[in-house]
């Protein structure tokens, strides 16, 4: 498996998720707004069901067990990710769909009891990636995950020991290397040490 990349050009990113959402639909969008925002794993975006996000109306927080790891995990719907729901919600319903709990919510077009698979999305992300210009980072359906990551430490100055615990990961070194850490950011703190 080749190791993909955060995308860093939080700008490129945003034509992205608009491209996305204007040419393949509002549930792709909402799958790489899901990756982007939870940090969850593409298999465990993908087998969210609409009982574990539903009850009644979008919930606050959901409970899951990872595919990878089986361990459970909790975590909140933040704003941007209720608001695509709805959306979303708002178009299958326009659509005829009836939200049944133990359907997929990112459900294949073909079958509304099979989920999408990762490798469409892995594919979706690679063509809007390069058709925004981001042709020369290595791309794949971790890279949400991976941007989740690289944005809160870099630009919300969130703490790696926090994102360790947010990756299940067992120690920040991994953290630092799988969100992309570079030596330039290194280098820049360094630069801003005045004692």
């Amino acid at each position: 498996m080749n190791t993909v990349e955060p995308i860093r050009d939080i700008e490129k990113l945003q034509k992205m998720k608009k491209l996305i959402k204007k040419e393949k639909g509002i549930k792709e969008w909402l799958v790489v707004v899901f990756g982007l925002n939870t940090g969850l794993r593409i298999s465990d975006i993908l087998s969210l069901r609409w009982g574990d996000i539903l009850n009644g109306k979008v919930r606050d927080k959901v409970y899951i067990r990872e595919k990878k790891t089986s361990k459970e995990k909790t975590f909140i719907l933040n704003d941007s990710v209720k608001d695509g729901v709805e959306e979303y919600l708002n178009y299958l319903k326009k659509e005829s769909y009836q939200i049944i709990p133990d359907n997929y919510v990112f459900f294949s077009s073909r079958r509304v009891n099979k989920p999408l698979t990762r490798q469409y999305i892995h594919k979706i992300i690679n063509e809007y990636g390069k058709r925004v210009g981001l042709d020369e980072e290595k791309l794949g359906t971790h890279s949400l995950r991976k941007t989740m990551g690289w944005y809160l430490r870099t630009n919300k100055n969130v703490g790696i020991e926090v994102l360790m615990k947010l990756f299940n990961h067992s120690s920040t070194r991994i953290t630092e290397r799988y969100i992309g850490l570079e030596q330039k950011e290194i280098d820049d703190v360094y630069s801003k040490v005045d004692i």
